[in-house]
């Protein structure tokens, strides 16, 4: 396997902590890339999404259409046209990659030594999961405090690896949240919180409705008014089949398998007779509906070659224009 030579030989990375989704790479101009896929693209290429660019003040964070313009402008060969996804993506090179950041890794140096009060309460929710029974090498920590970019407002981005142990995390916060916690460290999050989420996720969907949906996920919560979020990263491979885009459209229907809906891409199952999956690289969407509810979805239609429909919501982290939600 190509990606594991190079990253043994270069990079001097073990073979079993190989780039995965939410991993960061930093390139030779300082780029920070969010790994999006385990898989390469034309055997020499990861797929990534660019989301801190160097400052004389520090990384500063970019916004998806930021992100676009800023390497159209200054490094277009990260700007990549991937016939398989019949898009435009951002790629990193694996000659390009100067530095692996792993979520595990990070987390476990964090636990022993935070270096400020953040790190101090990442320390501790780890600490409860552990408490509950999630092993040491099934939690990371992503975002800003992965590369050391945070600063005090920062958000917690927790990756639990494996969909049991994804499964297991969120139980314990149904548990946490459905008795008398008032004294708990952890605690749901406050409706000022909910709003600040909302109005960031910038989303077609009324405050109430992203609420709804929201808070029946139980995958975000907060520890001394610092939110964390609980990302799930699973064994997953790019779709081998080449879907080209068609139009922008709006379809009704009901969710028959929603097993993979908190992976990444979250993919439902429909029953339309034309459309057969929904799936969804929006954050605001993973989780969005369960097996047998009624949903309303607007998105790209793509069209494989051999016919194939699927819909895709959310072709951008914000996702305007493009929703689903339950009926």
């Amino acid at each position: 396997m190509a990606v594991t030579r190079y990253f043994q030989k270069n990079l001097n990375v073990d073979s079993l902590l190989l780039p995965r989704p939410r991993d960061y790479l930093k390139t030779e101009e300082g780029l920070m890339f969010a790994v999006v896929s385990a898989d390469l693209i034309d055997n020499d290429r990861i797929v990534g999404c660019l989301r801190y660019i160097p400052t004389t003040h520090g990384l500063k964070k970019l916004s998806t259409s930021d992100a676009n313009n800023y390497l159209k402008t200054n490094y277009p060969y990260y700007l990549y046209a991937s016939k398989q996804m019949d898009t435009v993506v951002h790629a990193v090179p694996l000659a390009q990659v100067q530095q692996h950041y792993q979520p595990v890794k990070r987390l476990q140096q964090i636990c022993a030594h935070p270096a400020d009060y953040l790190e101090t309460l990442v320390a501790h929710v780890a600490d409860y999961f552990s408490s509950q029974g999630l092993k040491a090498n099934a939690l990371g920590i992503s975002g800003s405090i992965l590369i050391s970019a945070h600063r005090t407002a920062s958000d917690i981005d927790l990756v639990v690896y494996g969909r049991n142990n994804f499964l297991m995390a969120r139980s314990c916060l149904r548990e946490l949240f459905s008795r008398d916690n008032s004294q708990h460290f952890i605690q749901p999050l406050s409706e000022e919180q909910w709003l600040q989420t909302w109005q960031r996720r910038g989303c077609d969907l009324s405050l109430d409705n992203y609420i709804w949906h929201e808070k029946r996920k139980y995958n975000k919560a907060c520890v001394d008014g610092v939110k964390f979020d609980l990302s799930m990263v699973d064994a997953s491979t790019l779709n081998s089949q080449t879907y080209h885009k068609q139009s922008l459209v709006t379809l009704n229907a009901m969710i028959i398998d929603d097993s993979k809906a908190y992976d990444y891409p979250s993919r439902y199952i429909i029953d339309d007779p034309q459309v057969n999956q929904i799936l969804s690289y929006s954050a605001t969407y993973t989780g969005q509906a369960i097996r047998g509810e009624l949903i309303e979805a607007r998105g790209i239609l793509e069209k494989s070659a051999n016919g194939e429909c699927r819909l895709l919501v959310g072709s951008s982290r914000e996702a305007c224009g493009e929703y689903l939600k339950v009926m």
